[in-house]
């Protein structure tokens, strides 16, 4: 029996090929091993400097790679500013903020990186014209500071290795270069205008900042999951993580926790979400597809659509850009269910993608929810037939169930706090100029980004003075061509595509304001405040993008007559040409005419930017956390106050009945106060903008601990979820589930 020398030689080859990559990894585990060592026992610095009466500059200090945290402690009549110098190589070697001395205030603190040994470095103080006492100034090196130069290292070497393993994995790779170069070429076209040394400050960039640095605080003070964000309206706390889900978040809070800045945790995040969304588009559009090149077509529809792409550059959107990583996934789950034959033995087995779909769509963005609703609704009507079926019924059933048991620790919180009398949203009703809020013909044709950056609604506005929010000239292209098809009798899905066509013009036609919204509100009262709930039918937008996209997908699924064909794709390639270049020339516009800021540490953040009050009791004032600090009472001496994060510790003395104290955050249900025994105290909201209220008895003498504790039924919820989470896990490994 002969032996098969190059079979010999693949064999060694390959063997060779694993033992470099495992040299590769001991040599990284050694190289990182002691620079983390070296790191973590390297020395810190903590140097205090004496203040003056007057503006003041701290003598320069050399400070090595590093985060550090800078504390004063000052007083300033009409305010002023804090701001760092050193002997820098370049723009890149400090990033730091301003920090802005407020009046009502006598302590600061702001962070700065250091990205290069930086010699005669200090901190400036300066008065904005009264007078100005500066008491201590503090530099000291942060906690987090070692974590973030090990993890900044980690993360090159990461980055080398994805280099190095795709050159020496190569050959295996590249009967998946189509799908690779692919999904890489759509996120950085969809990420251009990220990769700049500033910012661009969306409409809503300080809410969702604020969100992913409340998450990290929320983490950072020993709760999970995070209920009530406790960094918030200035440490009065805020229950966004109970009304809007942190799902997404948790990945750019994480980041903050290893010390990266604001603005580089922002744009990784913007990345991170474009790739996901490339991913996952691809991926569901595969499976239903079952073709590499259409799959990457309709993701390159997707997203580079002109919406998706304002909602990250222009309205910083974080819900909804992010539900559209979803989206698909859902598409896919109704693939499932009626688009596959109901006899196949394995139809109803594919779980997992729907029920991650709808779970990132609850977690992620519940207005998406409410719009998709309506045309799920739709749906099941025109394929009522099939819902009847009992397999397609059970299936159905199954995907709704499974996703309300993994989503239970969500959902039973924020239907609680759904019937608080809280402010959900600021239109209870439809209003009356809803309609003029809706998009022109024009705007909804767009083909460039205006100039302006902001919104501006009005019965007679001008353009100019309105930022763009439109579809996007490729997918109307790719609709135009539907159609033809269409008429021509080409496509072999004409029902699933008109479908979709249909949906996608009903969702573009609604997001204008010749949609017949005032004739809904008078006719049909209930369904009006159903669509005032998304506050503006713009919002509509996004599925359109998603419909027109899905439709080219099932047009070109089995084009007929194959001689044709070669003409189809080359109008399909003049399409994706049209839609890279429509996206790049977007973001470039959006470049040319957006804000450019900068925003490194958690000071440059406004904690009060809560938008219209959403998820606070109603006549909650965010503007009196700015100056309203301390706890105060009635009957009662305070001692002594000691906050930290969401528990506040308050030493005080009742002499009278009814005596009470009032702690300075918004009360929420699930606040408890106890004493050094553990006994129980009455807490209540205060008509003093909705602070805790604690009731004491005559006589009290002694300490009051108030914190946020879960319900109990919660924490029976969360452990179902996770059990329920467990269970598809095992039931995906033992292919009981795909």
């Amino acid at each position: 029996m002969g032996i098969d020398l190059y079979v010999v030689w693949k064999w060694l080859k390959e063997k060779t090929l694993k033992y470099r990559v495992l040299l590769i990894c001991l040599a990284e585990l050694i190289f990182i091993a002691g620079y983390a060592w070296m790191t973590l026992t390297g020395e810190t610095v903590d140097i205090s400097f004496a203040g003056a009466t007057e503006d003041f500059c701290t003598e320069g200090i050399t400070l090595d790679r590093g985060i550090y945290d800078i504390s004063l402690r000052y007083r300033a009549a009409d305010g002023g500013i804090a701001e760092v110098f050193g002997q820098t190589r370049n723009n890149q070697s400090i990033w730091c903020d301003r920090a802005t001395l407020v009046k009502e205030k006598t302590e600061t603190s702001f962070q700065v990186w250091i990205n290069d040994k930086t010699d005669g470095f200090g901190v400036a103080v300066r008065s904005d014209g009264g007078e100005l006492a500066v008491d201590q100034i503090r530099i000291k090196t942060a906690w987090n500071s070692g974590l973030y130069l090990i993890v900044c290292a980690l993360a090159k070497i990461g980055f080398l290795d994805l280099v190095l393993f795709a050159i020496m994995f190569r050959n295996q790779l590249q009967k998946y270069s189509v799908i690779i170069c692919g999904i890489i070429g759509i996120t950085f076209i969809c990420s251009l205008g990220i990769f700049t040394r500033y910012l661009l400050m969306g409409h809503d960039a300080m809410f969702h900042m604020n969100r992913i640095e409340g998450l990290k605080d929320g983490l950072l003070s020993g709760t999970f999951p995070v209920r009530i964000q406790p960094t918030w309206n200035n440490g009065w706390g805020y229950a966004v993580s109970v009304m809007y889900g942190d799902l997404l978040l948790i990945f750019p809070a994480l980041m903050r926790i290893c010390g990266f800045t604001v603005q580089t945790t922002w744009k990784t995040f913007l990345v991170t979400v474009n790739l996901a969304t490339a991913i996952v588009s691809f991926y569901s559009f595969r499976k239903i597809c079952k073709d590499n090149y259409k799959a990457l077509f309709a993701s390159l529809l997707y997203c580079t659509g002109l919406y998706r792409l304002a909602c990250i550059y222009v309205r910083a959107a974080v819900g909804e850009f992010g539900v559209m990583i979803f989206l698909p996934l859902v598409v896919l789950g109704f693939w499932y269910a009626f688009g596959e034959d109901v006899s196949q033995k394995e139809y109803g087995k594919k779980l997992i993608a729907p029920v991650i779909g709808f779970t990132g769509m609850l977690q992620t963005h519940i207005l998406t929810c409410e719009i998709s609703a309506f045309f799920i609704v739709l749906l099941c009507i025109i394929m009522i037939r099939k819902v009847l079926q009992k397999k397609t019924f059970i299936y159905l059933a199954k995907i709704v169930i499974a996703t309300a048991l993994v989503n239970l620790w969500f959902l039973v919180p924020f239907f609680q706090f759904f019937g608080e009398n809280l402010v959900i949203s600021g239109m209870s009703e439809m209003r009356n100029d809803f309609r003029t809020w809706g998009l022109s013909v024009t705007e909804l044709f767009a083909t460039s980004a205006s100039q302006a950056y902001y919104f501006t609604f009005g019965e007679n506005v001008s353009l100019a003075y309105k930022c763009t929010l439109t579809v996007g000239f490729a997918l109307w292209a790719s609709a135009a061509l539907i159609l033809f098809l269409l008429w021509n009798k080409k496509i072999e899905k004409p029902k699933a595509t008109t479908t979709l066509l249909a949906f996608g013009i009903l969702s573009a036609c609604m997001a204008t304001n010749l949609f017949p919204y005032d004739f809904v509100k008078e006719y049909l009262p209930f369904f009006a405040n159903v669509l005032s709930k998304i506050q503006f039918s713009y919002r509509f937008l996004g599925m359109t993008g998603l419909f027109f996209s899905l439709a080219a997908l099932f047009a070109t699924m089995g084009l007929k007559e194959e001689k044709q064909n070669s003409y189809i794709s080359v109008l399909l390639i003049i399409i994706s040409v049209l839609a890279i270049y429509q996206g790049m020339n977007y973001q470039y516009q959006i470049l040319y005419s957006g804000e450019c800021q900068n925003k490194y540490c958690a000071s440059s953040l406004d904690t009060t930017a809560v938008i219209t009050g959403e998820y606070l009791y109603k006549n909650s004032s965010v503007d009196l956390t700015n100056v309203d600090r301390e706890v105060t009472g009635n009957g009662v001496e305070v001692l002594e106050t000691k906050k930290n994060y969401l528990n506040t510790d308050v030493v005080c003395r009742a002499d009278q009945k009814d005596a009470y104290i009032e702690i300075p955050t918004f009360y929420y249900p699930g606040y408890v106060a106890v004493d050094d025994t553990g006994d129980d105290y009455k807490l209540i909201r205060s008509d003093n903008n909705n602070r805790i209220r604690v009731e004491l008895p005559e006589g009290f003498d002694g300490t009051i601990h108030v914190s946020y504790k879960e319900p109990l039924y919660w924490r029976i919820c969360e452990i179902l979820s996770l059990f329920a989470l467990i269970g598809l896990i095992w039931a995906w490994r033992e292919k009981r589930y795909e």
